[in-house]
C-alpha cells in the first residue's frame, strides 16, 4: 500500500512501469493498493485531485485494471474492501492460469486497488483535550503518550 503523497515521489511514479517484467507464467504477481486521502505533508496531492476516469485511463496506461474502494465509514469500506480482493485475486489467478495453460496473447492487465479515505479518518477524534481537525498536516499531529523506563 502506498499513499499518494509518496506516491508522487520520483522513484514511486517510475516503479509503476515495473509490471512489464513480470511474466505471470513464472513469476509471482504483488498487489498495488494506491491509498488516496488527498494530501501530503504540506500540500494537497496531485493524484487525490484525480477523478476516477482521469485515475483509471492513467493507471489502464500503466498496464494496470483499476478497482475503486471508496467511502467514509470504516465498517462499510471493511466489506468493500473484502469483496474488492475477492474480485481482484480471482483476476489474478486467472492471468497466471491462462499465461501458464499457453493462452495468454500480450501483457496482461494487472489489477490493482484504488482506496479512497478522507484525511486522518481512522485517527484519534480528540488529542490533549482537543478535537483534531482533518487537514493536510493532520499525519503530522502528535499525542502525548505516558512513558517510563522498564522496572529493572
Amino acid at each position: 500500500m502506498v499513499g499518494d503523497g509518496e506516491a508522487e515521489t520520483g522513484p514511486l511514479a517510475a516503479s509503476w512501469h515495473s509490471n512489464k517484467f513480470l511474466n505471470p507464467a513464472r513469476d509471482g504477481t504483488v498487489l498495488p493498493i494506491l491509498h488516496l486521502n488527498g494530501y501530503k505533508i504540506a500540500n494537497p496531492t496531485v493524484l487525490g485531485r484525480m477523478d476516477d476516469a482521469h485515475l483509471t485511463h492513467l493507471f489502464t496506461g500503466y498496464g494496470y485494471k483499476p478497482y475503486f474502494v471508496e467511502g467514509r465509514e470504516p465498517e462499510v469500506m471493511h466489506q468493500l474492501m473484502a469483496q474488492t480482493l475477492d474480485t481482484v485475486l480471482q483476476d489474478i489467478h486467472s492471468i497466471q492460469r491462462n499465461a501458464r495453460a499457453g493462452k495468454s496473447a500480450g501483457a496482461p492487465e494487472w489489477p490493482m486497488i484504488i482506496l479512497r479515505t478522507p484525511k486522518g479518518w481512522t485517527g484519534p477524534k480528540m488529542v490533549d483535550g482537543k478535537r483534531n481537525r482533518i487537514y493536510s498536516a493532520y499525519h503530522g499531529l502528535t499525542q502525548r503518550i505516558p512513558w517510563r523506563l522498564p522496572q529493572s
